[in-house]
């Protein structure tokens, strides 16, 4: 993706990869870790999103996976 923003009062124009993982929230803060620990970044965007609803069968798969 394009990311335009600001870092250290300059105005910067780069290239960037997203990464979306799928997790539960018991998960997130060891993700959040492991990400800042090995991103190129002294502060990376890491998100971690809400889900309001979900499919039943689709939050069972996930369950299975990470369990």
């Amino acid at each position: 993706m394009k990311s335009i923003y600001w870092w250290e009062r300059n105005l910067e124009n780069d290239n960037e990869a997203i990464l979306i993982l799928k997790t539960l929230e018991k998960n997130v803060e060891n993700i959040f870790d492991l990400v800042s620990s090995v991103h190129s970044y002294d502060n990376p965007c890491i998100l971690a999103l809400p889900v309001l609803n979900v499919a039943e069968k689709y939050l069972g798969w996930i369950k299975e996976e990470i369990d």
